[in-house]
């Protein structure tokens, strides 16, 4: 999807939950939509008013994507908060390609099907190749909460927007003096307004939807 004329380009997968709310603001600061309800079509604008880094500050979903930027001759490539979609990326024969699985960067004539040996002795040891790392030598992962920019001149850069490093959450001077009691409540509380937040974002459809419920059997073995 492009914008009005052709300036910025998107290729997208996911889906940003809260894409209607910010359609609004946009159309405020004199945006023009063509659809009335794709979210992506709020990223295409979200980038023009926001930038890149304003616009993954106020988006909320599960997306990697990848944005051309015409006018600057750069391309962007953004993976969401805790890296639930994925997206791969390499250098191939002077160009630079992405997707969101490697089997289709290996159809490119110059990808060599080589295994990464020190991805290989990660996934022996914890069952995973970190990111950036593949178990393709020269194919790479985008790490969760980063985005890069392929620069007009050929330069790559990464950046990380998020990080669920440990202290970034809760300031401890909201359950400095609580007691035993009241740091529980505020604990429990805070999950569960979380966990209702979490669920009502998602609750957005095009469509009707249903919700899947598993009923647990206990198997007993038969006396003869």
């Amino acid at each position: 999807m492009s914008n009005e004329d052709g300036s910025v380009w998107l290729t997208y997968n996911g889906e940003v939950y809260n894409h209607a709310g910010l359609r609004p603001e946009l159309i405020a600061a004199g945006h023009k939509f063509r659809t009335d309800h794709s979210d992506t079509e709020v990223l295409v604008h979200g980038f023009e008013q926001w930038g890149l880094d304003g616009l993954l500050q106020r988006i909320s979903g599960d997306f990697a994507f990848g944005l051309y930027d015409a006018r600057e001759g750069a391309l962007y490539v953004a993976r969401d908060r805790i890296g639930v979609k994925p997206v791969y990326f390499a250098e191939l024969g002077g160009q630079f390609v992405f997707a969101s699985e490697i089997k289709a960067l290996l159809e490119h004539p110059k990808a060599e099907r080589d295994i990464d040996t020190m991805a290989m002795l990660h996934y022996l040891s914890f069952l995973a190749a970190p990111a950036p790392m593949t178990m393709f030598k020269g194919i790479y992962k985008l790490p969760a909460g980063c985005w890069l920019k392929v620069s007009a001149s050929g330069k790559i850069e990464m950046h990380r927007y998020y990080s669920a490093a440990p202290g970034k959450g809760i300031d401890p001077s909201q359950t400095r003096n609580l007691s035993d009691a009241a740091l529980e409540e505020f604990y429990v509380g805070g999950i569960r307004n979380r966990l209702r937040a979490a669920v009502d974002r998602r609750m957005m459809s095009d469509v009707p939807f249903g919700v899947f419920l598993s009923v647990a059997s206990t198997l007993r073995p038969t006396s003869r």
